[in-house]
């Protein structure tokens, strides 16, 4: 997977998209995150068709694709996936441009499905999980990511969204006029892991396991400082934090799931 040049970037959409990917700090949160994802699709999935659904710009299906997986790319925005198609180096990927809830994909058609930092910028995440989930075949997975209602998530993002579970329909409702927004001051709500598991496990998916991701002492603030550290061991730093109980709960920024379809 490459970064495209500057040069040949067309719009303002592939400009953001660029500067998130060289953005050093939050290209290593991003790349531990998909990391995670990459691992838990090569140990569960009964197979090599995989859709990345908000996918931005397609960094899991891209390296999925470089690993030998079948990858379908869909965003909502076309100008997205037109970046993610200068990241591609070789694999096979196709790119699908539409709104995850209108996706018209045959049923038990994708061994796994990708929900990468989408649901907490959907009003009804429940219905995002059970449209996606009718994608899989018999025994495929669904891999979902999340930001994390830890300590300090109101302090960097300049706000506290509320807990998932405390939203009600007239909160769903006037969340509805603002949900699909990329950046994170377009976060609906944010998760805990009771929660997380919770919404998956009422659309009928078994959860596999769950779990934490991206310590906050690794931020945008310590990151200038920590990055002259071996890359090694910041990755054993943060896993070594997601797996303290309570510390990941309150020190982690954001959460992950996986669950089995029938």
């Amino acid at each position: 997977m490459r970064i495209p040049d500057k040069s040949e970037l067309k719009n303002k959409d592939e400009l953001y998209l660029y500067g998130k990917d060289t953005n050093k700090y939050e290209n290593f949160c991003c790349m531990e995150r998909i990391d995670k994802v990459i691992r838990l699709v090569e140990r569960y999935s009964p197979g090599k068709k995989v859709l990345d659904v908000g996918c931005a710009q397609a960094n899991a299906a891209t390296l999925l694709a470089e690993k030998g997986f079948e990858s379908t790319a869909s965003d909502l925005n076309c100008n997205f996936l037109g970046y993610a198609k200068k990241k591609k180096e070789f694999g096979n990927i196709s790119y699908v441009c539409g709104n995850a809830l209108g996706m018209d994909f045959a049923n038990n058609n994708f061994d796994a499905v990708i929900l990468g930092e989408l649901i907490e910028h959907v009003a009804y995440p429940e219905e995002l999980i059970k449209k996606t989930s009718a994608c899989l075949k018999k025994n495929g997975i669904m891999v979902i990511t999340t930001p994390n209602n830890h300590l300090f998530s109101g302090l960097l993002l300049d706000h506290h969204p509320k807990l998932f579970s405390n939203i009600d329909e007239k909160d769903r409702k006037e969340l509805s006029k603002r949900q699909f927004g990329p950046a994170g001051s377009d976060h609906l709500f944010v998760f805990d892991i009771k929660s997380l598991i919770n919404v998956i496990k009422e659309q009928g998916l078994k959860v596999l396991d769950a779990g934490y991701v991206n310590s906050c002492f690794i931020n945008q603030f310590t990151y200038p400082f920590l990055r002259i550290c071996p890359k090694s061991m910041l990755h054993f730093f943060n896993n070594v934090t997601t797996k303290i109980p309570y510390f990941n709960k309150k020190l982690c920024l954001g959460l992950y799931a996986i669950a089995k379809n029938g």
